[in-house]
């Protein structure tokens, strides 16, 4: 969302930003160069996870349901919000909250998903029957928006939604020299970074790390920040715009989702991959990957052993590719902007992320 909002924030940069969402400020204001005003909300659930790779499916079922229970209540708020700010349009990020507090608000909600998370507890294997009640719950709100996105690479293709042919992928804002200056890197020192993306985990693999003391690791998503002989750790709550490390980069190492997915293709690096074993995302994104970007698959298990450390030289032999110039948030934008009143006065437009 905050690529999106930023693609329209240089076509339209009379609109004002309200972002209802539950992300940290320090995360926000790190990924968004849009002016914006951060409004404290829950949006959604998603799933519940104890750590990057584990999924707690009872748990996500008992706070979705209860999040669908309070949804009246908290839609009525938001869209108090939007009508006090003037809000013109709702884009919403698989967020249930603004497609429902839009149609009070009375304005229109645009859905942009890769997946849906009706479709994710639809296809979760062993799911509770809970869970899959809030999934058709879900699938009438989505009904609701106005105008549907599927970005690539799209898991549940519905009819009447407008494809958008690219990734939505922040850019870098960094050359790859001051990008690999800002992490204290030399000119020629090979460098891999290692990224869970926004869930907090514990790596054990250090030490398989320290055995490789010709190439510098950038490890995101862990507890403290600190840097030990080859080892660059950068804490989950430390400001990083990931898009810049993945430009410094020589090979990326992460836990397969989709804004790492999509940024890593832009930047053009060698992706070494680990899908979500639980995740029904997973095959669809390794596939799109095996397809359009360079790099190679490993299980779970080989990411927590430190096993992958085997197979760095063999990522890294695996050539770059050119940065691209443009992903699928400038067509959003540009279909976004068709929703919007032609006037040069400050408008307010509505993120749900």
């Amino acid at each position: 969302m905050s690529a999106v909002l930023d693609a329209l924030h240089a076509r339209r940069p009379d609109l004002a930003v309200d972002v209802f969402t539950g992300v940290p400020a320090s995360f926000l204001d790190s990924s968004l160069a849009a002016p914006h005003r951060r409004i404290l909300s829950d949006t959604d659930v998603g799933m519940v996870q104890h750590g990057p790779f584990q999924s707690d499916l009872d748990a996500t079922a008992d706070a979705v349901t209860a999040f669908l229970d309070g949804l009246n209540e908290a839609a009525d708020t938001a869209a108090a919000r939007m009508r006090e700010a003037g809000c013109v349009v709702a884009l919403c990020d698989i967020s249930p909250l603004g497609i429902v507090a839009a149609a009070r608000a009375g304005i229109p909600a645009v859905l942009i998903e890769n997946f849906r998370l009706d479709w994710i507890y639809a296809e979760v294997e062993d799911g509770p029957a809970l869970l899959r009640e809030a999934g058709l719950r879900l699938a009438e709100i989505y009904r609701g928006a106005a105008l549907h996105l599927q970005v690539e690479p799209a898991c549940d293709r519905v009819p009447g939604a407008r494809r958008i042919a690219l990734p939505v992928a922040r850019a870098a804002r960094r050359s790859r020299e001051a990008a690999r200056a800002a992490l204290g890197l030399g000119t020629h020192e090979p460098m891999v970074l290692v990224t869970t993306g926004g869930v907090t985990g514990e790596q054990r693999f250090v030490d398989a790390l320290h055995a490789r003391p010709d190439i510098r690791f950038v490890v995101t998503g862990v507890p403290r920040s600190g840097t030990e002989r080859n080892v660059t750790r950068i804490a989950h709550h430390d400001p990083l715009y990931l898009p810049d490390v993945i430009r410094a980069s020589d090979g990326v190492v992460a836990k397969l989702g989709y804004s790492t997915l999509a940024e890593v293709w832009r930047e053009g690096r060698p992706f070494l991959r680990i899908p979500r074993s639980q995740w029904p995302e997973g095959p669809i994104l390794s596939t799109w990957a095996a397809a359009h970007m360079t790099g190679f698959a490993l299980d779970e298990q080989s990411f927590k052993s430190g096993a992958w450390v085997d197979r760095i030289d063999e990522l890294l032999a695996l050539p770059s590719n050119p940065s691209r110039d443009r992903a699928g948030q400038d067509d959003i934008a540009e279909r976004v902007a068709q929703l919007l009143p032609v006037t040069r006065e400050s408008r307010s437009a509505s993120a749900s992320p």
